[in-house]
This record gives structure tokens, C-alpha cells and sequence, in this order.
């Protein structure tokens, strides 16, 4: 697939080093106009997302998907969190 995913806890390189592996590297930077991805605020989710997932041993896995780029900021537009 090309999505990578890490498993619970991640550190601060994984998200960055999870943003590298993608694929779709073109659409991440700077596009007619529009600032590129501010990786560090990518990181940033990825980590919340892995310290909720810490605090909760319910949280099984989650999907964030979409997750575009406004003004640079990455924002989830729907997620699918598992829980058992």
C-alpha cells in the first residue's frame, strides 16, 4: 500500500519520516501558489493522534482520510478510529 503507518508510541521522527515515504510527494509542497505542507504540523497530529491512542488502549487503530492541506496545515476531514 501506499500508506505508511508505525505502531503506538511513535517519536517525533516517525510522522516526518512517515510523511517522506509518501508517494504523493508533488501535491506536498508549494502548488500554484499555496504554501507547502508544514511537516512539523503534520508531525504534530501524528503524535497526538499516538499519545491519544497511548492514554486509551481501547483505540484498536485509526484512519485519518482524508487529510488535506489548508493554508499549509494539514486537516483531518473524517476519521475511522477502531476501538475494542
Amino acid at each position: 500500500p501506499d500508506v505508511p503507518s508505525r505502531l503506538v508510541p511513535t517519536t517525533r521522527l516517525d510522522p516526518l519520516e512517515m510523511t517522506d515515504a509518501l508517494p504523493a510527494q508533488p501535491p506536498l509542497g508549494e502548488v500554484r501558489g499555496k504554501p507547502a505542507l508544514d511537516r512539523d504540523a503534520m508531525a504534530d497530529v501524528l503524535v497526538a493522534l499516538s499519545t491519544a491512542a497511548e492514554a486509551d488502549p481501547s483505540i484498536v487503530s485509526a484512519d485519518l482520510n482524508p487529510l488535506i492541506v489548508v493554508e499549509g496545515q494539514p486537516v483531518p476531514v473524517d476519521a475511522l478510529v477502531e476501538v475494542s
